[in-house]
């Protein structure tokens, strides 16, 4: 870890750096291109093994992913939600988890061995490369192969990306990988493949409820009610079909009680998120037992989904839909009660989304800003690297400053979003290929 918080600040500046890049000076052979592209997903592939084989990660996450692989194998699908055990997670990862541990069985490797351990981590590495091959795909799409390989490996070699997946070792790649690829296919208007894929990230975390407004918001704009239906059909389905094998007798209230009680568990004002309720130093301070809690919990979720509709409504463009997610996760994370210091994790790459489409190196610095931050957040959380700042003199209110900071990044964000969709054209288009507006 000790090397994190520098990769962190070179990202930072690196990538702010090439940003300044006028990319039309730049005329690559094709083929050139094609094999840097390659070599820059090898690389990162090999940047996150390393990582995940010289960190142990986040031991309570790991174990309990460890333990939960063992007792689904050893119960079987119909008795694993009913034993008497910690569980909060939907049975859409634990099919992942299943799958890893009969490999281990079949390969006669223990649990607590390196290699077990590496293995669990391999799923987040993956999906990572996935999302940044989708980024490469629309980057290309919308300007052209160099601005796509950029922004790719943007995504790919952020800190705060490989921070989650390779170094705390935990899930959110997976769910984020199909609520990403998801949104692209709404804006695709392929509404059966994009309900599909919602489902499968609503059955893997309960936080992608979060993003239920992109859908609704995307539907009611252009009156396609029947689109709605069909996509809310295909989420349920594939919800049911995923949590099937899980059921007794086709009784999935089950399903419903766990959501239920994930979503009211953690009942703090924040745990390790830095956010507007770090500014005030209650990190792990509980929630009132009163009606106070039901207000404060929903709060900042009924105001993101206000303004996420004023941003998307008062827009005339359709790529507005990948502002949508970060207006909901932006809000609900720096204003919400009950985060953790990952739950931003889905913003990255829709942030990174709206500056392609927009072209704007000011979107593309606060992008980088807020992820920096945010990587400083998770990697402070992990490993209290900040604390060593102390020792070299520098006193410093890490929780503050942070909360502060992410805060006041995101403000501004969401102020270049509106102004950059809503209003008029902002002048801040600095890629050398201007991004194709719908």
């Amino acid at each position: 870890m000790s090397i994190s918080i520098t990769l962190g600040f070179l990202f930072l500046f690196g990538f702010f750096g090439l940003s300044f890049l006028r990319f039309d000076r730049f005329k690559p052979n094709r083929y050139l291109l094609v094999g840097s592209i390659y070599l820059m997903f090898l690389l990162a592939l090999v940047l996150r093994l390393w990582l995940v084989w010289h960190n142990d990660g986040y031991v309570t996450d790991k174990h309990i992913f460890q333990n939960w692989a063992l007792k689904a194998n050893q119960l079987g699908f119909q008795d694993f939600y009913y034993a008497n055990m910690f569980l909060d997670y939907p049975p859409g990862y634990v099919y992942v988890l299943m799958g890893i541990d009969k490999l281990l069985e079949t390969w006669n490797i223990g649990f607590f061995v390196p290699f077990a351990s590496f293995m669990f981590a391999i799923p987040s590495v993956l999906c990572d490369l996935v999302t940044g091959a989708m980024v490469l795909y629309i980057g290309t799409k919308k300007i052209d192969m160099l601005h796509g390989m950029f922004f790719s490996a943007s995504y790919l070699f952020c800190p705060a990306v490989f921070v989650n997946s390779a170094m705390w070792q935990q899930v959110d790649a997976w769910p984020t990988m199909f609520l990403f690829i998801s949104v692209w296919f709404l804006y695709e208007e392929k509404y059966v493949v994009s309900g599909s894929l919602y489902g499968l990230a609503l059955i893997s975390k309960p936080q992608m409820l979060t993003f239920v407004p992109v859908y609704l918001y995307f539907c009611l704009k252009d009156r396609k009610f029947r689109e709605l239906g069909k996509g809310v059909g295909c989420v349920v389905l594939s919800i049911l079909l995923v949590a099937l094998p899980f059921t007794r007798g086709l009784n999935f209230l089950w399903l419903v009680d766990l959501y239920r009680k994930t979503m009211g568990s953690y009942n703090f004002y924040t745990l390790n998120a830095y956010n507007f309720w770090g500014m005030f130093h209650m990190n792990s301070s509980e929630l009132p037992i009163d009606w106070q809690k039901g207000v404060l919990t929903v709060v900042a979720p009924a105001v993101a989904c206000a303004v996420g509709a004023l941003l998307y409504f008062g827009s005339k463009r359709k790529d507005t839909l990948f502002a949508v997610p970060v207006v909901l996760q932006g809000i609900t994370f720096l204003f919400g009660v009950k985060m953790h210091e990952r739950y931003m994790f889905p913003l990255y790459v829709f942030s990174l989304v709206c500056c392609i489409v927009l072209g704007s190196r000011l979107l593309f610095g606060l992008h980088l800003s807020l992820c920096t931050l945010n990587y400083l957040n998770v990697a402070n959380v992990l490993g209290g690297e900040l604390v060593v700042l102390h020792s070299m003199g520098v006193r410093l209110d890490v929780e503050w400053w942070l909360s502060v900071l992410q805060v006041f990044i995101f403000i501004v964000m969401l102020v270049v979003l509106f102004v950059s969709f809503i209003g008029k054209e902002s002048g801040d288009v600095c890629f050398s290929v201007t991004a194709v507006e719908d």
